[in-house]
Order: C-alpha cells, then sequence, then structure tokens
C-alpha cells in the first residue's frame, strides 16, 4: 500500500512539472500574442492616418479639378461672346463659281 501511494506522488509530481512547463509554454505564447497585436494595432493606425491623409488629398484633388473645369467653361463661355461680338457684323459673300 504504501508502495502504491509512493507511486501516486511520483506520478503527480511528474503530472504537475508536465502542466508547470505547459503553463511556461502558454505563459511565451500569450506574451507574443500580446506583441503581435500591439504590432498590428500601431499598423492598423498608421494605415488609417495614410487612409484619411489620401482621402483628404483626393478630395483637394477633385475640388481643384472642379474649379478649373468651371474657370475653363467661364472662359470658353467668354470667348465664344468675343468671337461672336467681333464677328457678328462680317459678311462673307461668295460668289457663285462659272460651274453653277
Amino acid at each position: 500500500m504504501a508502495e502504491e501511494i509512493k507511486t501516486e506522488v511520483e506520478l503527480l509530481k511528474r503530472d504537475m512539472e508536465l502542466l508547470s512547463h505547459l503553463a511556461e509554454k502558454f505563459d511565451i505564447a500569450i506574451d507574443k500574442l500580446a506583441d503581435v497585436s500591439r504590432s498590428v494595432d500601431k499598423m492598423l493606425a498608421i494605415h488609417d492616418n495614410r487612409l484619411q491623409y489620401q482621402e483628404h488629398q483626393s478630395e483637394l484633388i477633385h475640388q481643384r479639378i472642379s474649379d478649373m473645369k468651371k474657370e475653363m467653361i467661364d472662359e470658353f463661355k467668354d470667348l465664344r461672346k468675343e468671337n461672336f461680338q467681333q464677328h457678328k457684323h462680317c459678311l462673307l459673300y461668295t460668289s457663285p463659281s462659272p460651274r453653277d
């Protein structure tokens, strides 16, 4: 009976050692996961900042294009009006060709 108890105690000690090693490995894995999580958080924050910057730049570019388009349309209208004013009194004389 004493021998059985001794064997049981030795088995329990061995199991506790295995569990202790397993707990250490879990602690290491948890630490690594925490490091990865912090790195991912930093990368996401940087990525989010870059996206916001790019969106802002895109909005500025679209606004500039719209402004330039409006300016070009206004300038074109002015040129057409000026052209019309310069040539509205111009009469073109076309003589019939001898073949007509």
